[in-house]
């Protein structure tokens, strides 16, 4: 069996071909779930009882655990924290990585197997965009999107550095996202929908799908 614990982001794992990895998918999706908040068990989306329960619950001592997180925290969360509190990016973007590594502490008791965390999913909203439902509730924020990428980016490197350290695995999509001219998300990853601000599943999965195979 193997669980992906994730955001919305982590639908795309739904098109993934578990049989060729001889695997049972199951899937803990939290809308709205961020990593910052997994330190407020209190927060709106409850994601930490959530992912807690569901690791509790559901994983067993063989089965195989994946993280999808990030997008929100770097997209959004983060910077509306730090406009409206006047706080530094920086130390809500390490509160953020020591709130997600505190969860991945508590999942890796559950499992033999290595936790696999893949990158935080780099934004799609463009400068200025006014439509679509989460562009107009994101517009708060005055970050641009390179500002926003760049700091994704940040948070995937912290990451892998903490899977280095702590043997997890981690799956970097970044350089295969990432236009190295605009220095934001690739046009053919973004959804063939204007209003919808994931990546286009089927193609993310193929990446996923890719770099799982060289770990499963």
């Amino acid at each position: 069996m193997v669980h992906i614990l994730s955001d919305s982001h982590g639908e795309a794992f739904k098109h993934i071909d578990w049989n060729t990895f001889n695997l049972q998918p199951s899937y803990c999706i939290v809308q709205g779930a961020t990593a910052s908040g997994l330190a407020n068990p209190n927060s709106q989306t409850k994601a930490l009882p959530i992912f807690k329960n569901y690791l509790n619950t559901r994983v067993k001592i063989k089965d195989t655990i994946i993280f999808q997180l990030g997008e929100i925290d770097c997209g959004f969360t983060i910077w509306l924290r730090a406009e409206k509190k006047e706080l530094n990016i920086s130390d809500q973007l390490e509160e953020t990585i020591k709130n997600y590594s505190s969860l991945l502490e508590f999942a890796k008791f559950k499992t033999t197997k290595p936790i696999i965390i893949t990158t935080a999913i780099p934004p799609t909203i463009e400068d200025d965009q006014d439509f679509g439902e989460i562009a107009n509730l994101r517009k708060k924020v005055k970050a641009t999107q390179l500002e926003r990428t760049k700091l994704t980016q940040s948070f995937n490197q912290r990451m892998n550095e903490i899977c280095k350290q702590q043997t997890y695995a981690f799956i970097d999509l970044g350089k295969t996202l990432i236009n190295p001219t605009s220095r934001i998300v690739k046009e053919e990853y973004k959804n063939d929908n204007p209003l919808d601000h994931h990546l286009e599943s089927n193609k993310l999965a193929k990446l996923l799908q890719c770099e799982l195979s060289k770990i499963l």
